[in-house]
């Protein structure tokens, strides 16, 4: 997602691309990463208003416990990808 969305120019990407847990150390509580207390598993990523440029990647797919996407005032291009489908919890 980083670098299909232009990351490098995010207005928030800090920490996004070092070594660890994302969820222990990305932006919160306004955005960012929220993960699963039980079992450390993604399920939101509020990424709105945080220049994203690009297009949605494909690997989006395989955030299997994503409940929450949150990608609104960004200049997404593109169709949004069809692995989106595989993500039967997102609301």
């Amino acid at each position: 997602l980083f670098f299909s969305t232009n990351g490098k120019n995010w207005y928030n990407s800090s920490m996004w691309l070092d070594d660890g847990d994302e969820c222990d150390r990305w932006w919160q509580p306004t955005g960012g990463i929220f993960c699963d207390a039980l079992n450390g598993s993604i399920i939101s990523l509020g990424l709105g208003s945080n220049n994203l440029v690009g297009t949605i990647p494909p690997e989006i797919g395989l955030l299997k416990s994503l409940v929450s996407l949150g990608l609104s005032q960004n200049d997404m291009t593109e169709s949004i990808p069809t692995e989106i489908a595989e993500l039967t919890s997102l609301k």
